[in-house]
């Protein structure tokens, strides 16, 4: 048989006006809302971003982006050379679930984003991927610990 369980001592912190199943639907109901504002903003952040004034290649599915373009070429890198030939030394692509990525190679942006880590950090799914695959070295942290680690290497780096 299955057992009720007390949740009597809950009235004690509500409202005299609300009772348990109020709250409980309401609590759900703000979970709900909660949730789907999270999942709308996903969709809605690629609208909003400054990257969308940047040139970008055309095609991309919205679930796939340009990956699987990206993956068809006989050479890796080859399509990203193609794209920086087309567009310059800055374009942006399309990832999973329309998510946009910043390619460059200008030698000026790529020292302002190495050297402000803190601003430009990498997108947590690839962080997790690569740490469990190559560890947490200088690559993959971010904030305080990039910055002990990198001290260190400029450290030792030195006594050699």
């Amino acid at each position: 048989m299955l057992q009720k369980f007390d949740i009597s001592w809950i009235q004690e912190y509500l409202p005299a006006s609300l009772d348990i199943k109020q709250t409980i639907l309401l609590g759900s109901l703000g979970l709900a809302v909660f949730s789907s504002g999270h999942f709308i903003w996903f969709f809605m952040k690629p609208l909003f971003s400054p990257m969308r004034s940047i040139k970008s290649p055309p095609g991309g599915s919205f679930v796939l982006g340009h990956m699987p373009i990206s993956r068809k070429v006989p050479t890796v890198g080859a399509w990203h050379r193609d794209q920086l030939r087309k567009y310059g030394h800055v374009f942006v692509y399309k990832v999973f679930f329309n998510q946009d990525r910043l390619c460059t190679t200008d030698p000026k942006a790529l020292q302002h984003v190495l050297n402000n880590s803190f601003i430009y950090q990498k997108p947590s799914e690839n962080r997790y991927i690569l740490s469990r695959l190559l560890g947490n070295g200088l690559l993959f942290v971010e904030g305080d610990v990039h910055k002990r680690q990198r001290r260190i290497m400029v450290c030792q780096g030195g006594k050699y």
